[in-house]
């Protein structure tokens, strides 16, 4: 499969303060994204998302190591038309409209006037600020102005999407709504790359994914190859057939839930949960399964940017002895 997207031994380092101190910011990151893929990074403030970001779209040159974006650089006036950027801190012009400003984006697009007020117009409905759409931005709330900018980053109908932080400011039905249309973009042949805090928007959308922590790739795989050795333990699901109630020791065991006639009994690993349910049966109850409690991306990225941290503490602390 084509790549769109690609970063070989990336590495950013800027000097700061009166005596020049050196900051690494990126540390020899490297990356392919494909075509057609939904790409996730991830990771803490300061990790180095956005940097990375501004050199996908020629903001920010590198140190050393490369950057090539359908093939070319991304400073590149070919290249940049077809990229569709949306920072993470958009700022709109506060007096004017988002009918104003997408007609302007259109024409800077390339677009005729009759296409960019077309697409405008169908880009508002999406977004639901039609009814808005003559009204200065300067009254628009954070999550409002987000919908404007993710209209102004698309109305191109750019091949690339680079997207930082596009869930920022919004509520939980409009993270919806960008959730939708980033899967929209991507049945439509477009590739997308995004940076996000919101973990579940990651999981639910994300073809790849790659981890960052203090300017380093940590990690990076499909959701499955990454989560495939992340478990929160096992759930023992039975029903209590009679009528008095069930043992009160069984609270001990594990967390008890219950609903319609079914209980699952949370327990932490294997061994607890095959004790578990052996007790379970000797008290008579119906055991009827035992399952896997898959974990999350939140769990992989805790536990791999917590190793990362220990590791580099440890070598700081070799360097100082």
């Amino acid at each position: 499969m084509t790549v769109v997207l690609s970063l070989q031994d990336l590495h950013k380092t800027i000097r700061v303060g009166f005596f020049a101190k050196k900051i690494e910011l990126l540390k020899g990151i490297s990356l392919d994204v494909k075509q057609g893929s939904i790409f996730g990074y991830v990771g803490q403030n300061g990790a180095g998302k956005s940097t990375t970001i501004k050199h996908l779209i020629g903001a920010l040159w590198p140190t050393s190591g490369s950057v090539q974006v359908f093939g070319g650089s991304p400073a590149s006036r070919e290249v940049r038309a077809r990229i569709g950027y949306l920072p993470e801190f958009p700022r709109l012009p506060d007096t004017l409209s988002p009918r104003e400003l997408l007609r302007l984006h259109g024409r800077l697009a390339g677009l005729d006037a009759a296409t960019s007020e077309k697409r405008g117009e169908a880009l508002l409905e999406r977004v639901q600020l039609a009814d808005r759409g003559d009204e200065w931005v300067r009254g628009f709330s954070k999550g409002m102005q987000q919908k404007v900018a993710l209209c102004l980053t698309l109305i191109g109908e750019p091949e690339l999407l680079i997207l930082d932080e596009p869930m920022s400011g919004l509520d939980p039905v409009g993270r919806r709504l960008v959730r939708d249309i980033i899967r929209e973009q991507h049945e439509n042949g477009r590739t997308v790359f995004f940076s996000s805090h919101v973990l579940p928007d990651v999981e639910s959308l994300c073809d790849e994914v790659a981890i960052l922590s203090g300017g380093k790739k940590v990690g990076q795989g499909s959701l499955h190859k990454l989560l495939e050795n992340t478990q929160r333990g096992k759930e023992i699901v039975f029903r209590w057939p009679h009528d008095e109630a069930p043992p009160s020791t069984w609270n001990d065991l594990g967390t008890l839930t219950t609903h319609e006639g079914r209980t699952t009994l949370a327990v932490d690993d294997d061994r607890d949960a095959l004790a578990v349910a052996q007790q379970l049966r000797a008290d008579g109850a119906e055991v009827e399964e035992v399952l896997t409690v898959q974990g999350t991306l939140e769990d992989h990225l805790v536990r791999i940017i917590d190793a990362h941290q220990a590791e580099e503490a440890a070598q700081r602390a070799r360097g100082a002895s």
